[in-house]
Order: structure tokens, then C-alpha cells, then sequence
């Protein structure tokens, strides 16, 4: 009885000196330099694309950031060794939007509308030349609309219920609007007070202006 005692607390002190020597798995960040799936500068692109819009936060960031197969991480699709869609709409992202995604040269599709994104559209988008469908409405995004989108062979976009800037060049807008005839007049201030009856600083008139 004494001997199976003086066992136990044997191995109660082991199982101790495991837990500390032993340190608790962890997931694992993604080793763009390991990925065999896609070329490592798309890798590193969607990893960019992760921390630039608070991916630990996403309502669902599976496999992201992860694991070593992008390709199979949510809202990425891969075709012949290439990311070809980026589809992460209605996922709680927040931030801006990185310009490494301009080295996804392959995509046909990049849908992100209805997240809190912010900032402008960088205008490395411009360099998907293979991008069909470009969905960034409904977020906050700011600034001016890259001229190079016109390049794009784009069948389909939707920039609505943003903050953008009304361009000023006529052939950019009949572009844009040939697009979407609504674009622009769902373009809000986003930086302006959200309820003109409780300013005090400036006139209400002069509040309800800069809403418009």
C-alpha cells in the first residue's frame, strides 16, 4: 500500500514536470515560404489581407493564418496553382484594404460589401487584369476611386453606400456609371455627425450640409 502511494505521487511529480518542460500546442501562423499550393507572393498577399482587416476578429477565419493551404481557407478559391476568388462579404471585417492584394495577378473576383472596411481603394487593384466582378459596397471606404479600375475587364461593380469622392473626370464617372447608375448618389460623408439636432459647434443647417 505504501509502495503504490510512493508511486502515485512519482508520477503526480512527473506529469508536473511534463506540463512545464512541455510547452501547450499552439496554432501554428502560416509559413508562406512552405506553401507548395500557390506562389509564396499570393501567400503573403492574403496573409497581409488577414492583419490589415483584423482577421482574429472576422465572424469566421477558418484556416486563416493558420494552416499551410490557403487554398482552402474560407472565402478563397484557388484554380491551377492560383488564387482566383476572394469572397469573405458579410464577415465583420474592419480596417483597410491592403495594396498587396494587387499581387493576387489571377483573380476574377474580389467580393468584401457588407463589412466595416475604411480607407481608400488602393489603386494596385488596378493590376488584376483578369478581375470580372469587383464588390466593395456597403462598407466606409474614403477617398478617391482609382482611374486604373477602368482597365479592368470588370462585368461587374459595386462601389454603393460608401464614402467615396465624386471623381472628377467625365470619362471615369460614364465608366462608373455605366457600371452602376446608383453608385454615386449613395455616396455618404462619412466623417460627418450622425445627428445634427445634438451639434452645437456650427448651425443645424449648416450640419444637415456636410450630410449630404
Amino acid at each position: 500500500m505504501k509502495q503504490n502511494k510512493i508511486f502515485q505521487n512519482a508520477l503526480w511529480c512527473l506529469t508536473l514536470v511534463l506540463f512545464a518542460v512541455i510547452p501547450f500546442q499552439v496554432d501554428a501562423a502560416t509559413d508562406c515560404a512552405s506553401v507548395t499550393e500557390i506562389p509564396q507572393a499570393e501567400c503573403e498577399a492574403l496573409v497581409a489581407f488577414y492583419n490589415s482587416t483584423n482577421g482574429p476578429n472576422w465572424s469566421d477565419k477558418t484556416g486563416w493564418n493558420e494552416t499551410n493551404t490557403p487554398c482552402s481557407w474560407i472565402g478563397v478559391t484557388c484554380s491551377d496553382g492560383h488564387v482566383t476568388e476572394l469572397n469573405l462579404s458579410e464577415n465583420q471585417l474592419s480596417g483597410s484594404i491592403p495594396s498587396e492584394l494587387g499581387n493576387l495577378s489571377h483573380l476574377t473576383l474580389l467580393g468584401l460589401h457588407e463589412n466595416q472596411l475604411t480607407g481608400p481603394i488602393p489603386s494596385e487593384l488596378g493590376n488584376l487584369s483578369d478581375l470580372r466582378g469587383l464588390v466593395l459596397s456597403e462598407n466606409q471606404l474614403s477617398g478617391s476611386i482609382p482611374i486604373r479600375l477602368m482597365t479592368l475587364p470588370l462585368d461587374y461593380l459595386k462601389l454603393n453606400n460608401n464614402c467615396l469622392t465624386i471623381p472628377d473626370d467625365p470619362e471615369l464617372i460614364a465608366f462608373l456609371d455605366e457600371k452602376d447608375s446608383e453608385w454615386a448618389t449613395t455616396q455618404t460623408n462619412c466623417d460627418a455627425p450622425t445627428d445634427c439636432a445634438s451639434v452645437t459647434q456650427i448651425p443645424q443647417a449648416e450640419c444637415d450640409a456636410r450630410r449630404r
